[in-house]
């Protein structure tokens, strides 16, 4: 018999609003402080736990990933969702996982949340687009911030409440758009802690191709001590502009000497730049950086 599913886990409640999208295993939510960002400051936080979580004692692997909104729940999104809680359970039932926890911070919602949003997942002021202003103002860049926030903030919270696999093997970063460029900002500035990183439709393309390529070469990374990478890339419409420089992250990266068992592209020419596409290709992903073969269950005490 499944063992009784808690209303709460320490402050996480049970999302149990209805009308919702979630099929299988549950969903909690909590708010947490963003005490750095220009837009609202505290945020929701949800995280997705497995079917059969509350039937064992075992640990999971996690992927912590932003836009959290769009992870697992159509009714809390504008633009889609990924479907991720049926791309877990397909997983599962395939034998290709035994689970994974999904860790999901918010984007924002204010009026001018696109640049706010962008504000949030860039790493330099260089990198965002110069025509891109709020007010008067150049967007602020608080891409490093977010990236201490998720990984020296959020993981040791979830580690210490939920039943998580907390090794760099086992802790993964995952994006789209702004938020697959801040997923490969995060997987290499901490590749001590982060052992994979999703990185959808990554936003390279907001560089100029020659500031790109000064960037790249500033950067001289040893492949051993790096996770795993898996890049994803459409091309149409808007989607285009991402494939170019995509490709060329990908090409620097196996230059450096990172070979297939540590990076990834795939690439479909006719999908666009929304969450339907990056929900066709999750499965492939996780497949592709969480190896069931590499993956261990210990047993837990949460």
């Amino acid at each position: 018999m499944a063992n009784k599913v808690p209303g709460k886990i320490k402050e996480f409640k049970l999302y149990t609003k209805q009308p919702n999208a979630i099929s299988c295993g549950y969903l909690y939510t909590t708010k947490v402080n963003l005490s750095f960002t220009l837009s609202e400051q505290d945020r929701t936080l949800r995280v997705y736990l497995p079917e059969g979580y509350f039937d064992s004692d075992k640990r999971y692997p996690v992927i912590y990933m932003f836009d959290g909104q769009n992870t697992v729940d159509a009714y809390t999104t504008r633009f889609g969702e990924w479907d991720i809680d049926d791309h877990i359970h397909n997983l599962m039932k395939s034998g290709d996982i035994d689970g994974l926890i999904v860790v999901g911070i918010d984007c924002p919602v204010k009026e001018s949340s696109g640049h706010l949003r962008m504000s949030e997942l860039s790493c330099s002021t260089k990198f965002t687009n110069p025509d891109e202003t709020i007010g008067k103002n150049k967007i602020p860049a608080f891409g490093k911030e977010m990236g201490e926030f998720m990984i020296h903030t959020v993981k040791p919270h979830i580690d210490d409440i939920f039943r998580t696999i907390p090794d760099k093997k086992h802790t993964g970063i995952g994006g789209s758009s702004m938020g697959g460029y801040e997923a490969f900002y995060v997987g290499c500035k901490y590749h001590k802690e982060v052992g994979f990183s999703l990185c959808f439709s990554p936003a390279f393309f907001l560089f100029r191709e020659k500031d790109l390529r000064k960037a790249l070469n500033k950067w001289h990374p040893n492949p051993k001590d790096y996770g795993k990478f898996c890049f994803f890339v459409g091309g149409k419409d808007f989607e285009r502009e991402f494939v170019k420089p995509t490709f060329q992250v990908y090409d620097y990266m196996a230059s450096c000497g990172f070979d297939t068992t540590q990076i990834l592209t795939l690439h479909e020419s006719d999908l666009l730049h929304q969450e339907a596409s990056w929900s066709k290709y999750f499965e492939e992903a996780i497949k592709f950086l969480l190896p069931k073969d590499e993956v261990e269950t210990p047993k837990g005490d949460k």
